[in-house]
């Protein structure tokens, strides 16, 4: 059975990756619908690099975007909703077309599994999921607008916050949270969630100890957060290290924009492990605990755009740098 088809003559779009070209910001007009390898309605778009049909590129309606910031948004759920399709297909048993063919998804599709049955493995065994972080808006909260806010990342899954995704949080809630607000909720959330993780991992349930451990976290780090930039307003210039060793990296929702512009930074398809011998800015330390924050430098940082990566080293990893004596 043939599906709806919902697309009109002339109407716009604008297309966010293509196989050829990868990554892109490309204007392009409707024309009609036609037979493809797997679908007699594929839709065929005209463009100024040639035509494209919908097997071979990412496409969204013009008119849901508004800026440059939501095409990364919506680049930026590529890699996972491939995954996610994959891993899907793979437990009913069907076949996959996947228009992101990297081994990367392959890889990341099996990692999933894995994490699944562990996953599944907890649940039957402790009785509650330690990914949910819902209690959070239950135990949590100070005011109501954390709570909305701290709902509204949990249903979206915690997406880069945009201008564009704090305008729909606004427009939905009655609110009028600025973006720079958004982003320290958010940073108090995630806090939040590493701060119970280890217990929650340990089968602990409890609403009191979870808080506990939760705002201890919170507050040991933002304490962190000053002495950091107190640390800054010391310092002149450009303070960078050299890994000499592998060191973690938490790709965020840039992990295709890694996987396709940078992977020579990485020690491995997944983008977990940044390798030795790479540079990387210092914006960030902490004199009294030692924790110190990293950055790409420049060349690096504008291939990945807005996106929300992290690189933060322990003080017991610090070895794994050189460079440091000269902070």
């Amino acid at each position: 059975m043939k599906r709806e088809r919902t697309l009109q003559l002339g109407d716009k779009v604008v297309i966010i990756w293509t196989r050829k070209h990868h990554f892109v910001e490309l204007d392009g007009e409707f024309q009609s619908y036609v037979k493809g390898v797997l679908s007699d309605d594929t839709p065929l778009f005209k463009t100024k690099f040639g035509d494209f049909t919908g097997e071979t590129c990412f496409w969204i309606d013009a008119k849901r975007v508004k800026s440059s910031n939501d095409v990364t948004y919506f680049q930026s759920l590529l890699m996972p909703l491939q995954v996610e399709l994959a891993y899907a297909a793979r437990k009913a048993g069907q076949t996959f077309h996947n228009k992101i063919d990297y081994k990367e998804v392959k890889a990341l599709t099996e990692k999933k599994k894995i994490n699944a049955d562990k996953l599944n493995h907890f649940v039957n065994t402790h009785g509650f999921d330690p990914l949910d972080d819902s209690w959070i808006e239950a135990q949590m909260v100070t005011n109501e607008l954390e709570r909305k806010w701290f709902e509204f990342t949990r249903i979206h899954k915690m997406p880069i916050i945009t201008e564009g995704f704090v305008e729909l949080f606004n427009k939905e809630y009655a609110e009028k949270l600025s973006r720079d607000d958004a982003l320290s909720l958010t940073v108090k959330k995630v806090r939040y969630i590493l701060g119970a993780q280890i217990l929650r991992y340990k089968g602990v349930s409890n609403p009191e100890e979870l808080k506990k451990a939760a705002l201890e976290f919170e507050k040991k780090f933002s304490k962190q957060d000053e002495r950091m930039s107190e640390w800054r307003k010391t310092k002149k210039g450009i303070r960078t290290v050299k890994t000499n060793k592998p060191i973690e990296f938490w790709a965020g929702n840039c992990l295709m924009k890694c996987i396709e512009k940078i992977p020579q930074i990485f020690l491995s398809p997944e983008c977990e492990y940044i390798k030795p011998g790479i540079e990387l800015e210092v914006i960030g330390f902490d004199p009294y605990e030692k924790w110190i924050k990293l950055d790409f430098m420049p060349n690096i940082r504008e291939q990945l755009g807005d996106d929300a990566y992290s690189i933060i080293v322990h003080p017991e990893d610090l070895e794994r740098l050189d460079g440091i004596d000269k902070l």
